[in-house]
């Protein structure tokens, strides 16, 4: 579970939901959002099996963009 602090949790599910409005000339903005709900991982410790470790995570994550059409 030591090598896990890079990573602390896979993820397994998530809800995104995103749109796009293009505007005049083909040019658009973007907007998502996405979110996972929290992630529980518990096992031994490497260095000392004697100890239990615990890591969760959860994600939020919005997105807006612009772009452009040349």
């Amino acid at each position: 579970m030591t090598f896990n602090i890079l990573a602390p949790a896979v993820m397994e599910d998530h809800f995104s939901v995103g749109f796009t409005k293009k505007q005049a000339g083909g040019n658009e903005w973007n907007l998502s959002f996405m979110y996972a709900p929290e992630q529980t991982h518990q096992g031994a410790e490497n260095f000392d099996p004697t100890q239990t470790v615990e890591f969760s995570m959860h994600q939020f994550e919005l997105e807006v963009s612009y772009s452009w059409k040349r």
